[in-house]
């Protein structure tokens, strides 16, 4: 058995850096045999129909790959910025499948601009968007990412679909019709809790507390609206956060709270620790989301600019973060930088 090489944890991301970029590389030949393979139309002398009936027969893939290495292959030769920054491993194949579905040479930098400052699944949100709108850039400056519906699995066995399926049409009809599941959802599982606990969902009395918090944002000018998610803020109706407000614990931020608090002076004492009352309004920003790794258990609000180094107890220089986080940047592992108006950056 050959030795083990021991790594720092620099010196295997270097690695791992490296192996991305090669198989990026990789890919790109790939992408770029596979163009020439369909604009040449060889496919035919191998017994092919199609370019997608060539990748899946003789290469294997399934069919939702070989559609997508096709449309990428017919892309990149018009998008030359996307094709490099894939290349030199700043986007991800992920990412990249998806904007080719929609950029052009004009707008395939707005595009990367996004990708920049969002994660896999709000590209491929807002590309979704954009389809349907009949867009080929991403919105500039709106409030979140776009609505979009969520589908919920349930694995069952095939006699309990039988079974089920014919409950599911019934009950649909009853609570808002096929195509709109959500009130039927929400009232089959408040029916649930209710005999779970021996109570019926009109008598059900409240939990001692929240077991999960939902952080609706709206706007109090316009009323635009949002449901926090995974993926960062997404746009849905005023009146769904109207219908919460009922039972919700409402925070607000007043525009003169988000504006930056002057230095302090040298010789000045720090300032006070965050009170509890800020700390909430910090995490409602954040969506009581770690912004560094999106986690959502022991949240804290942490100083970007330490207070021992003056820094302010204010909106403008706190930022969520899970105790893990905030233990790594304590200990010097994690770094993090920036303002609320500028944006948080972690390293």
């Amino acid at each position: 058995m050959s030795a083990t090489t021991v790594l720092d944890a620099h010196a295997l991301h270097d690695q791992i850096v490296v192996c991305v970029l090669n198989c990026n590389r990789g890919r790109l030949k790939l992408l770029e045999h596979i163009g020439q393979m369909d604009e040449s139309r060889l496919y035919v002398e191998l017994g092919c129909s199609s370019i997608e009936h060539y990748l899946q027969k003789k290469l294997k893939f399934k069919k939702s790959s070989a559609w997508s290495h096709k449309t990428v292959a017919r892309a990149l030769p018009e998008l030359p910025k996307l094709t490099k920054a894939f290349g030199n491993a700043e986007l991800s194949w992920s990412s990249v499948r998806e904007i080719a579905l929609v950029a052009t040479s004009r707008t395939e930098q707005q595009w990367l601009d996004f990708s920049k400052e969002h994660g896999a699944d709000a590209v491929e949100r807002e590309v979704k968007a954009a389809r349907g709108d009949g867009r080929d850039a991403p919105r500039e400056g709106d409030y979140s990412l776009p609505p979009q519906t969520v589908t919920i699995k349930f694995v069952i066995t095939a006699d309990q679909y039988e079974t089920a399926n014919e409950k599911l049409k019934l009950a649909q009809v009853k609570h808002g019709g096929p195509g709109d599941d959500g009130p039927f959802l929400e009232a089959m599982l408040d029916s649930y809790m209710g005999s779970e606990t021996g109570e019926s969902s009109a008598e059900t009395t409240p939990s001692p507390g929240p077991t999960k918090t939902v952080v609706y944002h709206q706007c109090p000018t316009c009323r635009a609206s949002a449901v926090e998610t995974e993926v960062g803020p997404v746009e849905i109706e005023s009146t769904a956060v109207d219908a919460a407000t009922e039972t919700a614990t409402i925070v607000q931020i007043t525009p003169e709270e988000e504006q930056p608090l002057p230095p302090l002076a040298t010789d000045a004492e720090p300032d006070d620790p965050t009170p509890p009352e800020l700390r909430a309004k910090v995490l409602a920003r954040d969506g009581h989301r770690c912004q560094s790794c999106r986690g959502r258990s022991d949240l804290h609000a942490h100083h970007v600019q330490p207070r021992s180094k003056l820094g302010r107890t204010e909106l403008d220089n706190l930022v969520t973060t899970c105790k893990f986080c905030h233990g790594l940047i304590h200990q010097n592992r994690l770094v993090a930088t920036g303002t609320a108006a500028t944006g948080f950056g972690f390293s």
